[in-house]
């Protein structure tokens, strides 16, 4: 089943993310995916955490050859509108119809802290933009070629562990991102399974599937870290 089949079922969807190497040896990457069983999806990150790697469609791609269902990690962050654009219309292209939309770690946080962090337009334009496309028009009303036109379908990221005014700004950010026609919200990672299940009911009332991210911790380091800060 793809992932729109598995957001519009009661089943339980599992999506395993997937992150570029800082390099071009794809195999260790599709030597795990080939390994793995039951995953619903691979969502490939668009260098994560400002850290700079492969082109994500790339990855994706080959994944899509292994007749596996993909979610492209798209960021605003590196590219203007124009770049933005460009990057979906060559991911549709490649046999990409999913998406997860997110403004970006600021690059001052990443491996390449010089570099300027571009934010031309945030998420929410971004995804009025995918719509625009799906409609065969670009940002600026100019057609876009292709019968049917490019039709993307993509999720968001929200924050139900927020408190107060900051919680109550989260929600409406994500009911707008919903009327814009995001399909799932994905959460920030869970690090307390019984606190987050009170907290998910903060987002039940929005609508759209809800998808919560575990992060697997590596060594001590990594917890001592996230840990502290």
């Amino acid at each position: 089943m793809d992932l729109e089949g598995v957001l519009s079922s009661d089943n339980f969807l599992q999506m395993v993310e997937l992150r570029p190497p800082k390099g071009v040896i794809l195999d260790g990457l599709t030597d795990i995916v080939d390994r793995l069983e039951g995953v619903d999806a691979f969502l490939v990150r668009d260098n994560a955490d400002a850290l700079m790697a492969a082109c994500p469609t790339v990855l994706g791609r080959r994944l899509l050859e292994r007749g596996l269902s993909v979610v492209l990690h798209v960021s605003c962050r590196d590219r203007n509108r124009i770049a933005l654009q460009s990057h979906l219309l060559g991911a549709y292209i490649d046999g990409v119809r999913d998406l997860l939309v997110t403004r970006g770690m600021d690059a001052s946080f990443g491996d390449h802290p010089a570099a300027t962090s571009v934010y031309d337009i945030e998420p929410l334009e971004l995804m009025r933009a995918i719509q625009g496309l799906g409609e065969g028009l670009d940002m600026t009303g100019n057609p876009v070629e292709g019968t049917p036109p490019p039709a993307l379908s993509f999720g968001a990221v929200i924050n139900p562990f927020l408190e107060g005014e900051a919680l109550r700004k989260e929600l409406a950010g994500a009911e707008k991102q919903i009327a814009a026609g995001a399909r799932f919200l994905l959460t920030h990672p869970v690090h307390d399974p019984e606190g987050a299940t009170k907290k998910f009911a903060r987002v039940a009332d929005l609508g759209v599937p809800v998808i919560a991210r575990v992060m697997l911790l590596k060594s001590v380091a990594m917890a001592r870290y996230i840990n502290t800060n």
